[in-house]
């Protein structure tokens, strides 16, 4: 309880005007986050994005050290606006030489548990309220649950198909989602239990296909539902955690072993960046970063079809 009031405390604070100092540094964290993803997909695409898809050994742990900080920077934007990681970091490890498949099942493990903290963290910051018989507790069990049953089936899916379909049509997703942010401004629906399972259906098909996707799907919905950008983050956070579990089955079923050694430096990058995250969504005016971030998918999507395509 005493742990609760602290953080219920710090929340606070965070979102009064006069904490210049603390909310600043926060932006700041979050805008190199973005800037530090796309100078790497940049680079990578550009020095070697013909051979980006061709599978690489990684034996030392030096080779994964990048890894983790791109877990870092990417959770930061996801768990902060709700989308990035899967799609934002799928692309880059990719781009780095692992292959896709053992890039979604670590990607999947670690949204699971970094999800999980980042859920916690934003209820307990005040950015929503996810106790048990609450709207936004329901609504996160519903898209979550749908998802596990539309994750399951891409997941299975995807174990057959060839590894340049799976980079194409990721890049051509990330493109997609970043035309699907700006068009959600503009557009207001009422709220319905049943699109809402669709849309965790959908979205979870996603996210078991490529790691990534589901994010931007989930809190476009809600936007455009009515519902406000802080709320939509925390629940996203909560619903895509459990998602990532039918994904996760998907791949052991089909007898994709887990690679501990990346699933281990993603964890630990994308817990950091989780505490980080809900402290920033509570703090900021988030409505300005939409358009960051719908520019940066563009970006993306294009530099991952590219590598995919070269």
């Amino acid at each position: 309880m005493a742990r609760m009031s602290f953080l219920t405390e710090f929340g606070r604070h965070l979102a009064d005007p006069e904490s210049h100092t603390l909310r600043r540094a926060l932006t700041g964290l979050w805008v190199l986050s973005i800037l530090g993803v796309l100078v790497l997909v940049g680079q990578m695409s550009f020095s070697g994005g013909d051979h980006a898809l061709q599978g690489r050994t990684h034996e030392t742990l030096a080779d994964y050290a990048i890894p983790a900080g791109l877990s870092f920077m990417s959770q930061y934007v996801d768990a902060s606006l709700g989308m990035g990681y899967g799609t934002s970091l799928t692309a880059l490890l990719v781009m780095m030489g692992f292959s896709v498949r053992e890039v979604v099942i670590a990607v999947l493990v670690q949204q699971l548990i970094a999800g999980g903290l980042a859920a916690i963290m934003h209820h307990a910051l005040g950015n929503a309220d996810l106790r048990p018989g609450h709207f936004h507790f329901k609504l996160a069990m519903v898209l979550g649950s749908v998802a596990i049953v539309g994750s399951f089936a891409a997941a299975s899916l995807a174990v057959s198909l060839p590894e340049r379909t799976l980079g194409s049509a990721l890049g051509a997703v990330i493109l997609a989602m970043g035309l699907i942010i700006f068009i959600a401004r503009r557009i207001q629906m009422r709220f319905s239990w049943w699109r809402a399972g669709v849309l965790g259906l959908v979205a979870g098909a996603n996210k078991g296909f490529m790691g990534g996707g589901y994010g931007p799907l989930i809190v476009a919905g809600q936007v455009i539902s009515g519902d406000t950008m802080r709320h939509a983050v925390a629940v996203t956070a909560a619903s895509e955690a459990l998602s990532c579990v039918g994904g996760v089955a998907g791949y052991l079923l089909m007898g994709v072993t887990i690679p501990w050694m990346l699933t281990g430096s993603l964890v630990l990058g994308g817990i950091l960046a989780s505490v980080f995250a809900a402290a920033t969504v509570r703090s900021l005016p988030l409505g300005a970063f939409k358009s960051v971030v719908a520019v940066m998918y563009i970006i993306l999507g294009g530099l991952m079809l590219r590598a995919s395509l070269g």
